[in-house]
């Protein structure tokens, strides 16, 4: 689905108000000092392994444009998979 997301440009220069009615609000947000929206982060794979700290994530990030409000770039970011294989069998 967000593959599907990416490659349609469906996001692409649409204003952040109408981005958070269509896949919601976003998990973390990075402000300028004015308060303006600079980027909106989406979870949208996580993962623990046997502990309580995260080893895996993937994380959409919307980049605005601080001028009009609008998302100017869209890219999927992965961390490194920090789990063991049986970590990875066994979890999501």
């Amino acid at each position: 689905m967000v593959n599907d997301i990416i490659d349609s440009k469906m996001l692409d220069n649409k204003f952040t108000n109408d981005v958070i009615t269509l896949i919601g609000k976003p998990n973390w947000t990075d402000t300028t000092n004015t308060g303006k929206t600079k980027k909106m982060n989406y979870t949208v794979q996580i993962s623990y392994g046997f502990d309580i700290d995260p080893k895996f994530c993937k994380t959409l990030e919307l980049e605005v444009d601080t001028t009009n409000n609008k998302i100017k770039s869209i890219m999927l970011n992965k961390e490194n998979d920090r789990r063991s294989f049986i970590e990875k069998f066994l979890t999501n």
